[in-house]
C-alpha cells in the first residue's frame, strides 16, 4: 500500500519533493544557466524514480478522479512569482556590465 513512511512514501511528500526541486530550479537558474540544464535532467530522473516506486514497489495506487492538482496549483503560482522576483533581483545585484567601471 501507498502509506506514510512505507517504502512508497506518501502523496504529499512525493509531490513536495518535486515542487521543491522545481522551485530551486526556477529561482536560481539565472545564476548559473548550465546548472539549470543539469537540474532539469536530475528532476526528470527523480520523477521517473518516483513513478517506478509507485508502480512497481508499492504497486499501483487506487485510482481516484480529481479536478487538477488542488492546492498545489496555488503553491506553484507563488513559486513562479517568487522566481520572477528572485531572477530580477539577482540580475540587478549580480550582473556586471561595462557601465560598472564608470
Amino acid at each position: 500500500s501507498y502509506e506514510y513512511q512505507s517504502w512508497g512514501g506518501s502523496y504529499v511528500e512525493d509531490f513536495l519533493e518535486v515542487v521543491l526541486g522545481f522551485g530551486v530550479l526556477v529561482c536560481f537558474s539565472i545564476v548559473s544557466p548550465w546548472m539549470a540544464i543539469i537540474g532539469f535532467f536530475a528532476q526528470l530522473v527523480e520523477y521517473r524514480l518516483l513513478a517506478f516506486r509507485m508502480l512497481w514497489v508499492t504497486c499501483r495506487p487506487f485510482p481516484a478522479g480529481s479536478e487538477g492538482i488542488g492546492e498545489w496549483f496555488s503553491v506553484l503560482n507563488v513559486i513562479i512569482y517568487l522566481a520572477i522576483g528572485m531572477a530580477s533581483l539577482l540580475l540587478v545585484v549580480v550582473l556586471r556590465t561595462g557601465l560598472d567601471s564608470w
